[in-house]
């Protein structure tokens, strides 16, 4: 994707890890716990005349009648470093470029050819929330070690940093777990400089699969 460095005559190019395969597996634990057989879209759709990402949803559900019981549908947007360098804060990981995503998902009923449900959080997953508003993490003193906070704000362009050493893995664990289960802001916020966690929740999947 474009990261924009503000100046309209130029842009540079970032590349990020394709973290699909991570996902899909999060996603396709989380139904087979619920008693779904899960099957990728790309082995059903191998004997179709057309490749899957050329046709409509209405078409592919169709072609999937008889054959499943739903379709699930995840997009998402790995946003990188490019949304969370901003005057305000600044974030910067030792171990990953992986900082922010926006994601949306729907569920189809094939028999129905409906949507089920629909979600898309109003922020998406974001790397600086999640961390130091999460009590797990923040209340336990090995993993709170590996954040650094810096609250001085003499600088008023610069007036907070965030820093941390969590690896890809471990972010995407997070990141999994917020979308399966849920993120809320705690009542109790963890830094001073910092303001109460609000308009941050993701409502987690897992509670809407029937």
């Amino acid at each position: 994707y474009p990261k924009y460095s503000g100046n309209t005559q130029g842009y540079l190019i970032e590349y990020f890890k394709n973290i699909t395969q991570e996902i899909y597996e999060g996603l396709k634990t989380a139904f087979e716990q619920k008693g779904y057989k899960v099957f990728d879209l790309k082995q059903l759709s191998r004997s179709w005349e057309k490749p899957f990402h050329e046709m409509t949803i209405e078409k592919i559900v169709t072609a999937l009648s008889g054959k499943a019981d739903y379709l699930f549908v995840f997009h998402y947007m790995d946003i990188g470093n490019s949304s969370i360098d901003s005057k305000t804060y600044r974030v910067k990981a030792s171990n990953s470029g992986f900082t922010s995503m926006v994601f949306s998902y729907t569920l189809f009923d094939i028999a129905e050819q409906e949507d089920v449900f629909s979600y898309s959080p109003m922020i998406g997953f974001a790397v600086m929330p999640s961390i130091i508003y999460n009590p797990e993490i923040m209340e336990n003193p090995e993993l709170r070690k590996r954040i650094i906070i810096n609250c001085n704000n003499e600088n008023k362009d610069e007036s907070y940093k965030f820093s941390h050493d969590f690896t890809d893995s471990e972010l995407i664990k997070l990141l999994l777990n917020n979308i399966l289960n849920g993120f809320s802001c705690p009542d109790k916020k963890y830094i001073d400089c910092y303001d109460k966690c609000r308009f941050y929740e993701i409502k987690g999947l897992i509670p809407q699969i029937p």
